[in-house]
């Protein structure tokens, strides 16, 4: 049975954490996205795989973090 290939989205995403916190959200995000600058990630990304990110991200993050 063939399966038709995964479809690709565009994501742009943002955070702000706090200064102690970042390398863990960047570490995270590097390995679905491109590292454009500072806080600002994109790239090309499956349902799937977004899905993914965002579970990983949802078990280091609190209260006051914020992601776009």
């Amino acid at each position: 049975v063939l399966q038709a290939p995964a479809l690709m989205m565009f994501m742009l995403m943002t955070y702000d954490v706090e200064a102690n916190r970042t390398s863990r959200f960047r570490k995270i995000l590097r390995r679905y996205l491109n590292h454009e600058q500072y806080s600002v990630f994109t790239g090309d990304i499956t349902e799937a795989e977004a899905i993914r990110l965002g579970q990983e991200l949802s078990l280091v993050m609190m209260p006051t973090d914020w992601i776009t």
